[in-house]
């Protein structure tokens, strides 16, 4: 806008390499970049089109919030660190003052120091000492800590992914839907024939409201066939057929039922028999032999 009442540059119409523009070109080019990214988070929306992609996208957002704890606590590490270092007594280069010490500590971090620097530490022990602890708890720690976080994180994510990313593409759907032309939108309800019957097998036609799509057979084998045929007449206002399956089970459990009632009852019978025995047979018996053999009892 600025470069709009100035001469072309090279034949150029719209153009930022003018006089009146070149103190807001950082500015400039800065909120361009800003702009750019959020255009390409928007087209982001386009992974809806895969239901694996959509997972793909909902795993790494679930696991943003990890990931943003773990850089807080960096951040914190660093700034610890680098304050305590510039209080030390000591002339290494590259701990001058606290940006200079957040700045290499960051690098250490990175891995961007070269071996022979840490070697030109060695003249100052109490530096080394604390630099070799930073070391341990910001790449030991903290970063195994990330790690551990993101795979529980995304352990714990996967099992429910797919279905949050089909609740996350109709929601999107939903959300466009209302920028949609009406026409456009009938053409394309038109066009998928949902008042057709879905045909299940050649000549085997079923009910209208659905989309007919094709798999391999090896993909989901069936044992047992989940649609259910009955013969007879397809009138809306007929009774609706009983189901042989749940009639059978059902006399099946009742066969099961009678059945363990006839042992209840043995059982009871066979309890009330052994207490008569027990009650019948109870007496002392005292038997003694005579002269002449026989034996007599008195009870």
């Amino acid at each position: 806008l600025f470069c709009m009442g100035s001469k072309l540059h090279r034949g150029v119409l719209f153009n930022n390499d003018c006089e009146a523009a070149d103190g807001l070109m950082g500015m400039y080019s800065t909120f361009s970049m800003i702009a750019m990214m959020c255009y390409y988070v928007l087209v982001a929306d386009i992974c809806i089109i895969s239901t694996k992609v959509c997972a793909f996208a909902l795993l790494i957002s679930r696991t943003c919030a990890d990931l943003a704890l773990n850089l807080l606590m960096l951040i914190v590490a660093i700034i610890a660190f680098a304050a305590g270092v510039c209080t030390l007594d000591q002339e290494a280069t590259g701990f001058d003052n606290l940006p200079d010490s957040i700045l290499m500590l960051l690098k250490m971090t990175l891995g961007m120091v070269h071996s022979e620097t840490y070697s030109k530490f060695g003249d100052h022990p109490m530096l080394m000492v604390t630099l070799v602890v930073y070391i341990i708890v910001a790449m030991v720690f903290i970063s195994n800590l990330l790690v551990a976080q993101l795979t529980s994180s995304y352990e714990s994510s996967f099992q429910d992914a797919l279905g949050l990313a089909r609740l996350q593409r109709a929601q999107t759907v939903v959300q466009h839907m209302a920028s949609v032309r009406e026409a456009q939108w009938r053409k394309f309800f038109d066009a998928l024939e949902l008042d057709r019957p879905c045909e299940f097998g050649e000549g085997d036609l079923g009910f209208a409201g659905g989309y007919v799509t094709f798999e391999g057979a090896q993909e989901n084998p069936t044992v047992a066939d989940s649609i259910k045929r009955y013969g007879g007449t397809t009138s809306s206002e007929a009774t609706w057929p009983v189901d042989a399956d749940a009639r059978s089970a059902k006399r099946s459990a009742a066969e099961r039922c009678e059945g363990l009632e006839k042992l209840l009852k043995k059982g009871l019978k066979k309890i009330e028999t052994a207490k008569k025995k027990a009650s019948g047979g109870g007496g002392s018996s005292v038997g003694s032999r005579s002269d002449d053999g026989s034996i007599s009892s008195s009870g």
